[in-house]
């Protein structure tokens, strides 16, 4: 309840790695597949007002998509998408960039140099151990096809359209009373009942022919396909493998030093075992009240009552009521500040006076702290001595790299030189799919490498490929395995499977409108189970919920939607509709009725947490406004992007 949290952002500088690796693979013939969708004759991809966006940038940027939905999703789900949807998506978001970008210039709004500058010396991606680095700022942008100047401008632009957006979001409101309207709203509940119609219900009543079987085989013959199958070779380089050679060994009074100098950075950690006592504030308490209450609490803990049996009846945080009122131990810094602060001004056993928070009045005792000590120098030998060895290794790791790479380029097909000049083993690996493989193979990048056309299909050794920062390979394929049809024997049940439970649900579907038009004409609710279910017992199959919430998690999301997208029914009336299932199955839904929220019942934390998310909302509804606007007075013209 006390802990806070925070958020990290992501700008144009974090993309900067990753359009340096993927032009570095590009370079060695390693693409995604997209180039191939732009017309040799297309001059731009997009035009915004006069203002051209290159063919480049929208490459670079379906680079920079696919790569980040690789890491979200993995290889298999960007491999199953379609180029040309990316493609109208990715376009569709730098138009939507470009009008933004100008409507923020129109406005006459721009990022002050000063504030580009911190970005750009802050960034990690151009640091070169802990300190901003020239040369690594210099590289990065020429790998990603910057210049110093257009990469300061690409920062201008996103923190301008960045600030843009937050002032839009930061002005907008709404009344007191269109707030508790629409939290009255929110927090409105329904009554339910609903019929569910299962696709297996109609299994026994659907035939299906052996030639259907096969002329569904026929039609999706690319799904019963094996995976295409690759033995490989392959050499690595570790880093940790380097840093063990004796030249890199650390003498005493460098390995003395670095413990000094980490002494001099250690900082003790000071953590307090803390309990409370929370009294909320509301419509029902005031804060003076809670105040009142809690100064009688602490009086009854010191005339000898358990602050434990205490905390378990009156305090509002059930978490930690259930315990007595501990909160275990925490850092400086977990809590929020007026707790935080009250909690670090009190001796062990002490209680604090009454503190307000946005929780509402805590009483406090702490009852422990404890302090770690800094490691000796024994005990930090091992991990320092190699932190030492690595870190005199990387320079030499990054030039073996580099030679490595070459070598692998000049052999095309063989590994032998790789072999001879730095001493390695070759490993055969057997039988490596798209989606998994053995050792090194585990990792996807690798198999994405193995499988792309020149390794794959011309033969040719890999380029160096990085695995995290201490690991690099050269992969080759020794054998390559087609993908092979597999035999429709050995998928006729699934194929059966398939089919019945379609028309399962196309079935389950159709009874339950014919339901719907029985209820509507008249027919009971009794009448419409046994239908369905051929007990003629009142009632039997139909589920209830009365007082439904939008937000209850313990009933099928589908059901709770649709239930509040249904008109309210009239006093004494029903509404009814049918929705699909997320099992393929339908039902049939009956709302009986309304039962209008009352925010003055509501306790006043909830209600302000409520209350934030529709004001949260309707700035995201403001802004979306004011970017339609932008859209629809553009002039846009590409021949790339389809009409919808």
């Amino acid at each position: 309840m006390l802990q806070t949290m925070r958020a990290k952002a992501q700008g144009v500088g974090a993309k900067i790695i990753v359009w340096s690796i993927i032009i570095a693979l590009s370079a060695f013939g390693f693409g995604f597949g997209t180039t191939a969708l732009f017309q040799s004759g297309d001059r731009f991809a997009a035009e915004v007002n006069g203002e051209d966006i290159s063919l480049a940038e929208l490459e670079r940027e379906l680079q920079v998509r696919r790569s980040q939905m690789r890491d979200q999703f993995g290889g298999d789900y960007v491999n199953q998408l379609d180029d040309s949807i990316l493609l109208q998506s990715t376009l569709a978001q730098l138009i939507r960039r470009e009008i933004i970008a100008q409507g923020v210039l129109d406005f006459g709004l721009a990022a002050a140099e000063s504030k580009i500058d911190e970005m750009i010396v802050a960034d990690p991606s151009f640091a070169l151990g802990d300190a901003f680095s020239a040369d690594v700022f210099r590289s990065r942008l020429t790998s990603a096809g910057f210049t110093p100047e257009s990469y300061r401008d690409a920062v201008s632009e996103d923190l301008s359209v960045s600030l843009f957006q937050q002032a839009l979001l930061d002005s907008a409101f709404l009344t007191p009373r269109d707030s508790r309207n629409l939290a009255d709203l929110a927090l409105q509940r329904r009554d339910l009942a609903w019929l569910e119609f299962e696709p297996s219900a109609y299994f026994d009543a659907i035939e299906i022919t052996e030639d259907e079987l096969a002329t569904a085989y026929s039609l999706r013959q690319a799904e019963f396909m094996t995976e295409p199958l690759i033995d490989a070779e392959i050499i690595g380089f570790q880093l940790e493998d380097l840093a063990g050679d004796d030249e890199f060994a650390p003498d005493e009074a460098l390995l003395q030093a670095a413990y000094e100098a980490e002494l001099t950075d250690y900082q003790s950690t000071e953590q307090r075992d803390a309990s409370h006592i929370l009294l909320e504030v509301s419509e029902a308490r005031s804060e003076a009240d809670a105040i009142t209450e809690i100064l009688e609490l602490k009086a009854r803990v010191d005339a000898g009552e358990s602050f434990a049996e205490l905390a378990r009846e009156f305090s509002d945080d059930p978490g930690s009521a259930s315990l007595g009122g501990s909160l275990g131990p925490a850092a400086r810094g977990v809590y929020v500040d007026a707790f935080d602060t009250a909690l670090w001004a009190l001796d062990i056993g002490d209680y604090s006076e009454p503190v307000v928070t946005e929780f509402g009045v805590h009483l406090i005792r702490l009852d422990d702290a404890s302090e770690t000590s800094p490691p000796t120098f024994e005990e930090r030998r091992a991990a320092l001595e190699s932190e030492l060895r690595r870190a005199a290794a990387s320079d030499r790791f990054a030039e073996i790299k580099l030679e490595a790479d070459d070598l692998a380029f000049d052999a095309q097909t063989s590994l032998a030189p790789l072999v001879e000049t730095f001493d390695a083993d070759i490993e055969s690996v057997t039988g490596i799919s798209r989606s998994q493989g053995d050792g090194a193979f585990g990792d996807e990048t690798l198999r994405e490498a193995l499988f792309s056309p020149d390794v794959m299909d011309s033969g040719f050794n890999s380029p160096v490929i990085e695995v995290g920062e201490d690991a690099a390979y050269v992969v080759r394929a020794s054998a390559v395995y087609p993908a092979t049809e597999i035999p429709f024997d050995d998928v006729r049940d699934d194929i059966r499977a398939d089919i019945e439970f379609d028309r399962g649900s196309q079935m389950a579907a159709e009874v339950a409108e014919n339901a719907l038009a029985r209820m509507l004409e008249g027919a009971s609710a009794a009448e419409i189970a046994a239908d369905a279910s051929g007990d003629a017992s009142d009632g039997a199959g139909w589920q209830r919920r009365d007082g439904l919430r939008r937000d209850d998690q313990d009933i099928s999301q589908a059901l709770a939607s649709a239930a509040f997208e249904l008109p309210r029914p009239a006093p004494g009336e029903r509404a009814m509709g049918v929705i699909a299932l997320g099992n393929g199955g339908s039902a049939l839904l009956v709302v009986s009725g309304v039962h209008d929220g009352n925010t003055a019942e509501v306790p006043e934390s909830e209600l302000t947490g409520l209350e934030d998310q529709i004001r949260s909302l309707a700035s995201q509804r403001d802004l979306a406004a004011v970017y339609f606007a932008m859209e629809q007075s553009a002039r846009v013209e590409s021949d790339l992007l389809e009409e919808s």
